[in-house]
């Protein structure tokens, strides 16, 4: 799972989503924002640790736990929001304002922040995003609900190891990091919020298209959720 779960720090795919009964998104759109905002930062960061190891003596530097975290610049969080709310504007004209009431004021940032902290958890922690990002994901594919505090902790532990023995994050800067736990965070929020609100209105055909959307967008970052079941040592193969 070591290198489908690091991909995913990489690359993230956000599939066709809705937010709340009034916003619609599109997949498409979310897509290019997520790559235009993570490709050249986190990618970024990978090619200039590789360059930097073959100049060297060969001596990487070993990340530690504080590495996973990042100090939250306001700035670029309103840089993030904005050009998710451009490139959606440009997909689905007429749809800024109801975009920008979405995101106003920190909303689905502060939602995240709430929801992880629920947890014992952080939204200024890559790793803590990518763990809600990966669970989230998976219960909506899988239309299982799951609160088992000890398979959290599992997934994250993995995704932990993981980064932590990456070169991209011991070169990452905050920047990078901010950028991608965002970007996780914003996703796993909307999804939520779309899973929730399709169900409520028992729209079964459309939580069958939403899921399968998740699933093929999640699939492309090397992951199928559907052959994983989560249990309390965490993913498991079915």
């Amino acid at each position: 799972m070591k290198s489908k779960v690091l991909s995913l720090f990489f690359i993230l795919y956000i599939p066709v989503a809705t937010f709340s009964q009034n916003v619609i998104m599109s997949g498409e759109a979310l897509y290019m924002s997520t790559f235009s905002l993570t490709n050249g930062t986190i990618m970024g960061a990978a090619i200039k640790a590789k360059k930097k190891k073959g100049n060297s003596t060969g001596v990487v530097k070993k990340s530690t736990l504080r590495d996973l975290n990042f100090n939250r610049s306001e700035a670029l969080s309103k840089a993030i929001q904005q050009d998710f709310i451009t490139r959606l504007s440009k997909e689905q004209p007429g749809s800024k304002g109801k975009l920008e009431k979405a995101f106003a004021g920190n909303r689905l940032r502060s939602e995240f922040d709430h929801l992880l902290t629920g947890y014992g958890y952080s939204g200024t922690n890559l790793a803590d995003a990518m763990t809600a990002y990966l669970v989230i994901n998976w219960q909506i594919v899988n239309g299982q609900e799951y609160n088992d505090r000890r398979g959290f902790d599992a997934v994250r532990k993995t995704i932990m190891e993981n980064l932590l023995n990456s070169s991209a994050l011991s070169n990452a800067s905050n920047k990078n990091k901010q950028t991608a736990a965002e970007i996780f965070g914003y996703q796993s929020i909307i999804a939520m919020n779309t899973y929730k609100t399709l169900k409520a209105k028992g729209d079964k055909a459309g939580l069958e298209r939403f899921k399968n959307d998740i699933d093929k967008s999640v699939k492309q970052s090397g992951m199928d959720l559907k052959t994983l079941r989560l249990t309390s040592n965490g993913f498991v193969k079915l």
